[in-house]
């Protein structure tokens, strides 16, 4: 089982929860030999007669994974909405809920929650979980996490005859617990590898090609009217002197709740780069983004930086008003986070820095400009060691210098300069 990524939401965590690390060591400790059990049990259960599998009216999609990749894996689901008439059910953990009331539409209409707060209220809720989708007949289930036993565990638990999931010499083992399995090329971008996956159940009903459309998908902008109101008022309530109808609005994740430290840029590279861009551009004023856990050291960067025109917003926004507040901004700054795909689905330019993973993988979909040094050691997480790497020095981030993010920013910023010169 992965832990989620952090974003920028009011969204704080009740009583507390199993840490990654425990998590990972009940998803190889018990899901393995769970994983086993349940691959012999399918093959006993292989020599009864099976009743002939029906078109489905549904699809459940074990959404696990980071919130990142469940926003890189949303252009395929709606391909599949599209092309064979079906409506998507989701099961997600209560970390990761917030990612469906920024997908909108169709994302968060069912979405069934795990939550990970004890081992009691796991059992509890899968048990709900099981009794609600046996009783609803979903016939096909597609495992979105790459690297989890415990999300196939759930996608046999939902009862669906037919199982998709990934599987190749870079996933951990999880027996044969699908019937559909995709590889998962690391050359390949994941929006591509879900495409495949997503189509895999489908592909004995009626032919269809397994390609990334769409890439910006108006679903999240559909709430920008209903919020912006608010999100502007509340934004001024918190910072009278940031006015987007004068300035234009750089937003920045600093990542600091990040649950992979190895992903954070150094805090002193994001209090340079601030301030050098405000010395460089009089018109734009800096806000710092993130979640609740964010927000004090939001708060010391901003006392860092020291500029009249920074300010933060972190944790002042929920997931769903995330749209509202990319639709004033000019531009996200951030390494490889939830917020660098939100924004780049929003359609906001996004600078992306990334290190211990490749962007050839997990590039935000979109106006993404990628930062990434190419050391030999990087990618140095996987789906196989469950995105727990040993590294503690992360040379890969260090190696992408201020200068270099000033330059991708002024690239991105040139045309709309351009445009209010002309």
């Amino acid at each position: 089982m992965t832990s989620p990524e952090h974003t920028g939401t009011t969204e704080r965590r009740r009583g507390g929860t199993l840490s990654p690390r425990t998590m990972r060591r009940l998803d190889r400790w018990i899901g393995l030999p769970l994983c086993v059990l349940a691959s012999l049990a399918l093959r006993l259960s292989g020599l009864v007669p099976q009743r002939t599998f029906a078109p489905p009216r549904r699809v459940l999609y074990v959404a696990l994974a980071e919130m990142g990749s469940i926003v890189l894996a949303a252009p395929a689901i709606r391909q599949c909405a599209r092309t064979h008439g079906v409506m998507p059910t989701f099961v997600t953990l209560a970390q990761t809920r917030g990612v469906f009331d920024f997908l909108g539409g169709e994302f968060n209409r069912e979405v069934c929650v795990l939550r990970t707060t004890s081992l009691t209220a796991l059992c509890a809720d899968l048990w709900s979980f099981c009794r609600r989708m046996r009783r609803g007949g979903i016939a096909v289930a597609v495992d979105l996490d790459p690297g989890s036993r415990f999300s196939a565990l759930v996608t046999l638990l939902s009862g669906a005859r037919r199982r998709s999931g990934f599987e190749g010499m870079a996933q951990p083992y999880r027996g044969s617990l699908y019937t559909h399995t995709v590889d998962c090329p690391l050359g390949r971008h994941m929006s591509e590898n879900f495409a495949a996956l997503v189509e895999a159940p489908f592909s004995e009903i009626e032919s269809s090609t397994t390609t990334v459309v769409d890439l910006f998908i108006p679903a999240a902008a559909s709430t920008q009217t209903a919020e912006s109101g608010s999100v502007l008022h509340r934004l001024r309530q918190r910072i009278p002197y940031c006015d987007p109808g004068r300035r234009r609005i750089v937003l920045i994740h600093a990542n600091r709740s990040d649950p992979v430290p190895q992903r954070r840029w150094p805090q002193q590279r994001y209090i340079e780069l601030c301030q050098r861009m405000l010395a460089e551009w009089p018109d734009i004023f800096v806000l710092l983004i993130g979640a609740a856990a964010e927000e004090n050291a939001a708060t010391a960067l901003c006392a860092e930086i020291d500029d009249s025109r920074c300010g933060s917003v972190a944790g002042l926004f929920s997931i769903g008003e995330l749209p509202a507040l990319f639709a004033l901004a000019t531009i996200l700054v951030s390494s490889d986070s939830g917020p660098a795909h939100f924004a780049a689905h929003a359609g906001l330019p996004v600078v992306a820095l990334f290190g211990p993973e490749t962007p050839q993988r997990y590039r935000p979909l979109g106006a993404t400009v990628t930062l990434y040094a190419g050391l030999p050691c990087s990618p140095c997480l996987s789906a196989h060691n469950q995105r727990a790497s040993s590294c503690r020095d992360p040379r890969c981030m260090q190696a992408i210098e201020v200068e270099t993010v000033l330059g991708a920013m002024r690239d991105a910023l040139a045309p709309a300069e351009r445009a209010a010169t002309a």
